[in-house]
């Protein structure tokens, strides 16, 4: 998973940004994504220590440490959205923020509820009706997160 963002001034003291969330399928695994989340802080240090510190804080399970300016909160149908083995898929995810803010933390989370071992040559369809002969269920949730810092100034 990984974010590219990118932002522009819209005037009257506001600045749009745009973050594409990158979602790359490199294992033999289909990932069939269910929920997810992108949020955006106000980062308020530019002490590359301190910013380390906070990073790990901000993203813990106990809540960021940095006012939120704004979250996405992301279910998709019961069936989720599915990446296949060897692709990307992209979404992305505007935010409207004051133009005062010079430097943000990104944070992209999504979750994975079960895992079933991809045999090349099946489509999902396939694998739900062969999933006990040619498919390997993993049980348990999985999490792609990552957190990214952007200069706005």
């Amino acid at each position: 998973i990984s974010n590219q963002i990118s932002h522009r001034p819209l005037g009257q003291g506001h600045i749009h940004i745009a973050i594409e969330v990158r979602i790359t399928n490199s294992s033999k695994v289909v990932l069939n994504i269910r929920v997810g989340s992108v949020t955006i802080y106000h980062v308020s240090t530019s002490d590359p220590k301190e910013l380390g510190i906070r990073i790990g804080e901000a993203t813990n399970k106990e809540g960021p440490i940095w006012p939120s300016l704004g979250s996405k909160n992301l279910e998709f149908s019961p069936q989720g959205f599915v990446v296949e083995p060897g692709e990307t898929d992209t979404r992305i995810y505007e935010f409207i923020i004051a133009d005062e803010v010079s430097s943000v933390l990104i944070d992209s989370y999504f979750y994975n509820d079960r895992v079933v071992q991809y045999q090349s040559g099946l489509n999902p369809r396939q694998m739900k009706r062969k999933k006990n002969r040619l498919g390997l269920e993993v049980k348990g949730p999985r999490v792609w997160r990552t957190t990214s810092v952007y200069d706005i100034a």
